[in-house]
């Protein structure tokens, strides 16, 4: 099967001219060869199998008419032309009519004018040349058979396959009425469902595609998702453990796809643990109100418990309305740190601390009663500022019978008093009550979306996972925390959970009982993430006279407590020392509109502990207005970002974050470099801050810096192409990183103008050319070019075309890169070529660039590649392309190796296996892998190479090999790092697509 999985648009290999399944009745009635596969047309005969095959075979009975596919209603298939040239079935007329909008118009073969109603007609060409027929026995006003349906669900999926095209319904799956709607009005019937046709053709070559594997994935933070129609990914937030139909393994990853995807019109597959497992959940405590010692622990149980956070109530008897102080609370945070310096605190500001219950709904009083009880949360925010480490805005409101919007409102007024005092300090919804209370938090939500940075949850009385009986309280722990976190779309803090020994436990022994809940409860919580729950809190150590609590009356101790010590003895002590920015650069200060602002802020881990980090990588470009939610990189619980921010900002903070590119070791200094492409004319302050996500801003306006966008001068027309503007960023690069090009054209003239490859977005390795990559002149293209000091060879070696015809008065923005190896400074520019008449322009924007070698990176402890090259990337059909490798052991184990050696050639379809070098175990090699191959070769890697020798620890082999490539195709390949057998220790390095077009 050929089960290619790229882009439609891309050349694609030649088709098998014959379904295997088909009877073969051919005839002369074609169009030798096509230009693609657009669509294909689903006809009624009006006749019988038998009558359709010979009037559409037989050239002397009907001279004027043929079809490639009939299908008999018992499922025969007749096929009468080769899927790769034109019948004559789909036939139209182009008349040319200036007065018509698009030049001219249709007829059919009577010569009659029609109107095709095909979104995807191409005026002036013949829709034969793009389209395949497919007749069927009967007539358009009969049901087909189930038989015929099902024939016809299998060609789809052939067809598909042979051209790598997913069916959408009235587009690429289409009538023969939406050509011709004069005279074939009524085919192939009003009972032909094109849109049930098109899911079950794409269902079923989905599930050919897919590797059966049943069984549940536990999905991570921000999940990539695979759309195999439209060979789009997007990504979503999710942390749930979802059910497993299958997979399949596609740009060098793995996506699974569930047993409910295959009634989607669009199935979509995801990616299982697209970031690493969030941190462990670790228990801390929520005091009951009472006064000290009656309901905290000492100083030394607390030591014992050890738990991560107190959360406690604070009482109006202690509370200072004009400074924001309490006294209990000062009492309660000195205890804290006489037990455990870094154990947090979580305030609680309630009716209890305002000292005055809510107004009755409907009251006038709610708006003043709203603006004390704001007042009072803004000056405890603001007294107890690096004291405290979160403040919950009320508790159970639903249970004190507050409407959810009244509610809403007090939260909407707290947030921006405290952030305006507190600007790091996280805010709490309150707690709903008791598990179940999502219609209650969904309308908190939608009145105030934007008005806590965590939503509080209660759980009580929610079996953990079917404890401790099928049918015990009111729903499961698991369900409650996945159904309010999709409500809130935050991170939820469990501020109260808990079980008492009066439930009905039935033969356990409650106190056991409760342990035992308490062990399967955080169990759940650590399952589903800290995606979902960020911080949870055991309800109570104590209440005197009742069955709550981890300790009796008299202090006994009971199994919950040593429950909670054994839950909490493993949590990570916090790293010593700090991680700060130590240097930020914004450049340039002054640019136009639409070009980028460089970004790079130096980071330190001054910590004795590894700190951990997320997407996006160095690297990313922001557009102007877009944040990190918006390009799919949701906060990650305590991972370590770099973030910009800016004067007037409204909306998310630091919207343009970027993560460390990998963990960051104690003692280490990494530059994040990034880009924004600022779009509006401005000038305002820019600077840096590094976050702990879900935590705290570890520092913020560092490297402040006045930036100014203006609108850039227009030069006026010229009658000629013209170069409008030029930018070289950055200025300064280590040896082997990324010099950003950026062109912009206009057409001052009144033709559009031709161009030709590479498109835009293209990266050159210093010292190769558009030649060495296939991309040679072709006369009156027009296309960008870069040209530098000392420069010996062709001229302006690294160019790009414009990706399309550049139309007359358009204008557009041309980037590429150039990854620059060689140490010096010297002068680059640019220039715009007409091929093979002249240069129209040169030496714009003449900018010096400086290559320092840099700091070479530790060793990973493992092998790595450091340098892939394809070459050439356009080739014709049995030419051959290099692939040159070069491999590092930073390892501290040399590397065994076997063949075959390097330079060893495959041709188009051998595998090492084929070529008689089956695995060794334990041997290290070299391979090159390519979209699509597993429809053509079930071994991953199948063109594998020895790395010449053994590689000592420290040592560099570069690995040359060769492959003769004879299909015409245009598809990513790229080399791997193998531990045979099969163990796959590098992955999709150097990407790479590769074009063979027909010899």
């Amino acid at each position: 099967m050929k089960n290619k999985i790229r882009a439609t648009e891309a050349a694609l290999d030649m088709a098998i001219d014959w379904y295997p399944q088909a009877e073969k009745h051919e005839t002369p009635k074609l169009y030798p060869g096509n230009q693609g596969r657009r669509a294909v047309v689903i006809h009624i005969a009006e006749g019988s199998y038998e009558a359709a095959v010979r009037w559409l075979q037989d050239a002397q009975l009907n001279p004027n008419s043929s079809a490639h596919f009939v299908i008999a209603k018992d499922a025969r298939v007749a096929q009468l032309v080769s899927v790769n040239d034109g019948a004559w079935a789909n036939g139209l007329r182009w008349n040319v009519d200036a007065s018509q909008p698009n030049g001219g118009y249709w007829t059919n073969g009577r010569g009659v004018r029609v109107n095709p109603s095909w979104p995807d007609i191409v005026p002036g060409q013949n829709p034969n040349f793009y389209t395949i027929s497919i007749e069927h026995e009967g007539y358009y006003q009969e049901t087909w058979t189930p038989e015929m349906y099902a024939a016809n669900n299998e060609l789809l999926v052939w067809i598909a396959e042979q051209f790598d095209i997913w069916w959408v319904p009235y587009r690429s799956l289409i009538g023969h009425y939406a050509i011709d709607n004069v005279d074939r009005p009524n085919c192939p019937g009003p009972t032909v469902n094109f849109v049930k046709m098109a899911a079950d053709a794409n269902t079923t070559r989905i599930l050919k595609m897919v590797v059966p594997q049943t069984g549940t994935k536990h999905v991570y933070g921000t999940t990539a998702l695979l759309s195999l129609p439209t060979n789009t990914i997007i990504s979503y937030l999710r942390d749930v453990d979802t059910e497993v139909y299958g997979y399949l393994d596609y740009r060098g990853k793995r996506w699974y796809i569930t047993p409910y995807s295959f009634n989607n019109k669009q199935p979509y597959f995801f990616e299982a643990a697209s970031t690493v497992p969030t941190p462990a959940l670790f228990p801390s405590l929520s005091l009951n109100p009472g006064y000290r010692d009656s309901v905290t622990p000492s100083a030394g149980e607390l030591r014992d418990l050890a738990p991560q956070w107190v959360r406690v109530l604070l009482f109006a008897q202690y509370q200072n309305f004009n400074t924001g102080q309490n006294t209990e609370l000062d009492w309660l945070l000195d205890r804290v740190k006489q037990a455990k310096p870094n154990m947090q605190v979580l305030a609680l500001v309630n009716p209890e601390t305002l000292g005055e219950i809510p107004p009755p709904t409907g009251s006038a009083n709610w708006s003043a009663y709203i603006t004390k009880a704001s007042n009072l949360a803004q000056k405890v925010a603001q007294f107890y500022r690096g004291k405290i480490s979160a403040l919950e805005v009320w508790n159970e409101p639903d249970v004190q019978q507050i409407l959810p919007e009244n509610y809403a409102a007090l939260l909407s007024a707290a947030y921006p008093k405290i952030k305006a005092v507190n600007p790091d300090l996280p805010v709490i919804s309150a707690g709903i009550c008791c598990g179940e209370g999502f219609e209650y938090l969904r309308r908190v939500v939608a009145a105030a979306p934007n008005a806590f940075d965590f939503a509080g949850w209660h759980i009580y009385a929610e079996r953990a996972d079917g404890f401790p009986s099928a049918n015990w309280g009111f729903g499961e722990i698991r369900n409650s925390i996945n159904q309010a976190r999709a409500i809130a779309g935050k991170p939820l803090w469990i501020t109260e959970i808990g079980a008492q020994l009066d439930y009905d436990w039935g033969n356990l022994p409650p106190p056991q009982a409760v342990a035992d809940y308490m062990n399967r409860a955080f169990a759940i919580m650590n399952d589903v993430g800290r995606n979902q729950v960020a911080q949870a809190f055991w309800f109570t150590w104590r209440i005197a006279g009742e069955s709550w609590g981890m300790v009796d009356d008299v202090g006994t101790k009971r199994p919950a407590w040593f429950m909670f010590q054994e839950l909490a003895k493993n949590a990570p002590q916090p790293p010593t020392g700090i991680a700060e920015i130590t240097n930020v650069m914004l450049t340039p200060t002054t640019l136009d509109t639409g070009q980028v602002l460089n970004v790079s802020i130096t980071v330190r881990n001054g910590t004795n502990a590894t700190i951990p980090t997320q997407a996006p990588s160095p690297g990313l470009v922001y557009n102007e207005g877009e944040t990190f939610l918006s390009r799919g990189y949701a906060e990650v619980n305590g991972a370590y970002r770099v973030g910009i921010d800016f004067d007037g900002r409204t909306g998310i903070d630091h919207p343009y974050r970027w993560g460390l590119g990998s963990a960051l070791a104690p003692n280490e200094t990494r530059t994040i470099t990034g880009q924004i492409r600022l779009n509006k004319a401005a000038v305002k302050n820019y600077w840096a801050g590094l976050v702990q996500e879900q935590i705290a801003w570890k520092q913020d306006n560092v490297g402040k810096t006045l930036i100014t966008v203006k609108q850039p001068t227009t030069p006026p027309p010229t009658g000629n192409p013209t170069i409008l503007a030029v930018s070289f960023a950055p200025q300064t690069v280590q040896a082997g990183q990324l010099l950003n090009v950026s062109i912009t054209v206009r057409n001052d003239t009144n033709v559009a103008l031709a161009t030709q490859g590479p498109n835009p977005g293209f990266t050159y390795l210093e010292g190769e050319s558009f030649r060495s990559h296939g991309f040679t002149e072709q006369r009156d293209a027009f296309r960008v070019g870069v040209d530098f000091e000392g420069r010996t060879g062709i001229d302006h070696p690294y160019r790009w075309g414009f990706g399309s015809a550049l139309n007359p008065g358009e204008t557009r923005v041309i980037n590429g890169a150039i990854r620059l190896n060689k140490v010096g400074t010297k002068k680059y520019w640019a220039g715009l070529v007409r091929e093979q008449v002249a240069w129209l322009q040169d030496n714009q924007g003449a900018t010096n660039i400086t290559v320092s070698s840099g700091t070479p990176p530790p060793p990973t402890g493992k092998p790595i590649i450091t340098v892939v090259q394809f070459s050439p990337t356009s080739l014709e059909q049995g030419q051959i392309v290099q692939v040159k490798v070069t491999v590092k052991n930073d390892s501290s184990q040399t590397l065994t190796t076997q063949g075959p050696d390097a330079g060893f050639l495959y041709n188009e379809g051998d595998n090492f296996l084929t070529k008689g070098f089956a695995p060794i175990s334990g041997a290290w090699r070299i391979g090159v892998d390519y979209d699509g191959r597993s429809s053509v070769d079930p071994n991953i890697y199948p063109y594998r190479w020895s790395l010449g020798g053994s590689l000592a620890p420290g040592q560099s082999a570069v690995i040359v090999g060769f492959v003769r490539l004879n299909r015409r195709q245009s598809v990513d390949y790229w080399a791997g790092l193998i531990q045979e057998a099969n163990n796959v220790i590098v992955d999709r390095a150097g990407v790479t697509r590769i074009n063979v077009v027909k010899a």
